[in-house]
C-alpha cells in the first residue's frame, strides 16, 4: 500500500509527464504548417493547395503511365487511377494539411483531411487500394491486400520499383542499353 508520501510522489511525476505532453505538442504546433483550401489533385500521392504542392506523408501512389493488371489481367493505367481515387476522396471540398517538413523536391509532406476529419486522405488512399504504404500506414495496407480493393484485385510493380527502373532506362542512352552497358547484368 503507498503512503501518503508516495501518493504525494505518484501526483507530482503524473503532473510531470502531463506537462511534458502539452510542452511536446506546443513546440509541435510551432514547427507545424497548416495548408487549408481548395485542392487540385496533381497524382495519386500529392496535391496543390493556393501555390503550395503537397506530398501525401507516408504512402506512394503508381505512376503516370504504370501499367497494372486488373484481376483478368488486363492492363490499365494505374497512375491515372490512382489520381481519380484522390480527386474522388477530396471532390472540390476544403482540404486541410498539416505539415512538420518538406521533401527533396521542396513539396510540404503532409497528413491531409477533406470534409472528415477523422479520415485523413493518406490513410484512405491505402484503405482503397490505390496507394501503398510508404512508412505510415502498413496495417491499413494488409487490411486491403486481404480484402483485394484498388491495385491488390490484380498485380503491380510497386510504385517505387517503377520509377527506379524508368529512371534508369532514362539515364542509360538506347545505343549503350543495345551494348549491353548500363543493364542489370553488369
Amino acid at each position: 500500500m503507498l503512503s501518503i508520501a508516495g501518493l504525494r510522489d505518484l501526483a507530482r511525476l503524473v503532473a510531470l509527464f502531463a506537462l511534458l505532453a502539452m510542452v511536446v505538442a506546443y513546440l509541435n504546433s510551432l514547427f507545424s504548417d497548416e495548408y487549408s483550401g481548395r485542392a487540385h489533385v496533381l497524382d495519386g500521392d500529392s496535391l496543390r493547395i493556393a501555390e503550395t504542392e503537397i506530398r501525401l506523408e507516408g504512402i506512394d501512389a503508381p505512376e503516370f503511365g504504370q501499367i497494372c493488371r486488373d484481376a483478368t489481367g488486363e492492363g490499365y493505367d494505374c497512375g491515372d487511377r490512382a489520381k481519380r481515387a484522390l480527386q474522388q476522396l477530396v471532390g472540390g471540398t476544403i482540404v486541410t494539411c498539416q505539415s512538420a517538413h518538406t521533401d527533396r523536391y521542396g513539396r510540404a509532406l503532409s497528413v491531409c483531411w477533406a470534409e472528415n476529419p477523422d479520415d485523413a486522405l493518406n490513410e484512405a488512399m491505402v484503405r482503397s487500394g490505390w496507394a501503398v504504404s510508404y512508412g505510415g500506414y502498413a496495417a491499413v495496407e494488409r487490411d486491403a491486400r486481404l480484402r483485394k480493393v484498388g491495385l491488390w484485385a490484380g498485380s503491380f510493380e510497386a510504385p517505387r520499383d517503377f520509377r527506379a527502373r524508368r529512371s534508369d532506362a532514362v539515364q542509360t542512352p538506347w545505343f549503350m542499353r543495345l551494348l549491353g552497358v548500363g543493364s542489370d547484368d553488369e
